[in-house]
């Protein structure tokens, strides 16, 4: 698990953002963040993992299809991946729904003390993707409301949007 939490660093010519892609182990009902460093300049977009991330791959298949996003510079790439790194949540947050339902089972069906445990170790878990998102959420935040230097005021609307889409993955993430 990375302990870097996400974050943005705003310097005079450039962005640094920390966000986290998640990744479900369901064997050990966890997830791994799984940190994407990214430098925003006016003309250039940088991301530095270390593992492959499903948003940047996502990403990558969509310019290969079409150059629009590249066209559109390097803040609308930047949104991109962010919205492929939010729209990968929903599947993880699917898979746990099915974990909740197999402890629910097993409290019915053979209620023991691991039972317990697996309860409070999956609370615990999604404790943590809670603050991973809220983090996640405040920086969507700041970058679909606050003018910074290297990003189009046109694009807020877009990062407004994906700021939008982590509130209701926060949502679902209370609800489980």
């Amino acid at each position: 698990h990375s302990r870097s939490f996400p974050k943005i660093d705003v310097f005079e010519d450039h962005l640094f953002l920390v966000v986290h892609g998640i990744l479900l182990d369901r064997e050990q009902r966890d997830f791994a963040n799984s940190p994407v460093n990214i430098f925003l300049g006016r003309n250039y977009l940088v991301t530095n993992h270390p593992q492959p991330v499903r948003s940047i791959r996502s990403t990558k298949t969509l310019l290969s299809k079409s150059d629009s996003a590249i066209a559109r510079g390097p803040d609308f790439l930047m949104h991109t991946i962010l919205d492929f790194l939010v729209d990968n949540y929903q599947p993880i947050l699917d898979e746990m729904d099915e974990i909740v339902d197999e402890i629910e089972h097993r409290i019915v069906e053979k209620p023991e003390e691991k039972v317990l445990h697996d309860i409070l170790a999956f609370k615990r878990t999604l404790q943590r993707m809670r603050r991973i998102a809220a983090y996640q959420k405040e920086i969507l935040n700041r970058l679909s409301r606050e003018d910074f230097a290297v990003i189009d005021p046109k694009l807020h609307i877009y990062f407004r949007d994906v700021f939008d889409h982590l509130g209701r993955i926060e949502q679902t993430i209370d609800s489980t």
